[in-house]
C-alpha cells in the first residue's frame, strides 16, 4: 500500500480542490455597482422674450420674429455636474434632470463623491453637491431642492434627499411618494384610500395592501391650492415602481397651482 499512496495522493488532492472550488461562488460577480438618478425639483422660471424694435428706415426689422431668451443664470439648476472616479485624471459628466425623469447612471460604490458645477476648480473651490457612499446592488433617486434662503435659487448648494428605489425583501412598494414642498399633499387612491403626505416626508405604498384592482386612479392636491395637481389613471404593472414627487412651484408657470408634480416609472425587479 505504501508504494501506491504517493501515486494516488496528488490526484486525490487535486480532486478535492476542484470540488471545493465548484462550491464557492465568486462574490465579485454578484455585486453590481450602485445606480442613481439626480433630479432637481423647483419652480420653472417665467419665459422671457426679446421683442425687436421696428424701424421704418431699416428693412431688416420688417417681419422680425420675437426671440425666446434663456432663463436668468442660476434661476434653474445646472444641467450637468462633474466628478472624478478614483484613479482617473479625466472628469466624468453627470446629467441632471429638472422636474423630469432621467436615466439611472452607474457610479462607484462605497465612496463619497463630490460634484462640481463647472471645471474651473482650485483648492478653494467648494463642491456643488456631495453624494454619500452607496452600497452595491442599489438604485437610488437623489432629489435636489433649492435653498429657500438663497437668491437666485440654484446659485449655492441645494438640499439633498436620497430615497432608495430598490424594493425590499419584505414586500417593498409599487408606488413611491415624496413631498418636497412646504405644504401638506392630500392623496386619494381610487376614491377609497386617503393619505395625507406631510412636507419633507416620503412613503412607499404596496398596491396589494390597498386591495386595488389591476387599474386604479391617483389624485393629489396641495393644501394651499383649490385646483387638483394630479389626477391619473394607471395599471398595476409587475416589476414597475411609479414615483411621484411634489415640490413648490410658481403659480404663474404652473397653471395657477403652487404644487408641482414630478412623475416617473422605473423597472425594479422583485
Amino acid at each position: 500500500m505504501s508504494l501506491y499512496l504517493p501515486l494516488f495522493f496528488p490526484y486525490l488532492l487535486v480532486g478535492s480542490l476542484i470540488a471545493q472550488e465548484s462550491q464557492i461562488q465568486p462574490i465579485e460577480s454578484e455585486l453590481a455597482p450602485p445606480k442613481v438618478s439626480i433630479i432637481a425639483l423647483g419652480p420653472k422660471p417665467a419665459r422671457r422674450y426679446s421683442v425687436p424694435q421696428y424701424k421704418s428706415s431699416d428693412p431688416k426689422t420688417i417681419g422680425a420674429q420675437t426671440i425666446l431668451l434663456e432663463p436668468p443664470k442660476t434661476s434653474t439648476p445646472p444641467c450637468q455636474l462633474f466628478y472624478k472616479r478614483a484613479g482617473n485624471r479625466k472628469w466624468s459628466r453627470f446629467n441632471i434632470r429638472f422636474n423630469s425623469q432621467g436615466a439611472l447612471t452607474t457610479i462607484p460604490a462605497l465612496k463619497p463623491l463630490s460634484f462640481y458645477s463647472n471645471l474651473s476648480i482650485n483648492e478653494n473651490t467648494k463642491p456643488y453637491l456631495k453624494l454619500p457612499p452607496l452600497k452595491f446592488n442599489t438604485k437610488t433617486l437623489i432629489f435636489l431642492t433649492p435653498n429657500e434662503d438663497k437668491t437666485p435659487l440654484w446659485k449655492d448648494s441645494p438640499m439633498l434627499t436620497a430615497i432608495p428605489l430598490t424594493r425590499s425583501v419584505t414586500g417593498g412598494s409599487r408606488v413611491l411618494l415624496y413631498n418636497a414642498s412646504n405644504q401638506v399633499v392630500n392623496l386619494l387612491f381610487s376614491d377609497v384610500t386617503k393619505i395625507p403626505l406631510k412636507p419633507g416626508s416620503h412613503k412607499n405604498i404596496d398596491l396589494n395592501e390597498l386591495a386595488l384592482t389591476n387599474k386604479f386612479t391617483l389624485k393629489a392636491k396641495g393644501l394651499n391650492d383649490s385646483k387638483v395637481a394630479l389626477q391619473e389613471s394607471m395599471k398595476n404593472l409587475p416589476n414597475r415602481t411609479k414615483v411621484y414627487a411634489f415640490y413648490d412651484a410658481d403659480r404663474r408657470t404652473n397653471g395657477g397651482r403652487t404644487l408641482g408634480v414630478f412623475r416617473a416609472t422605473y423597472e425594479v425587479p422583485d
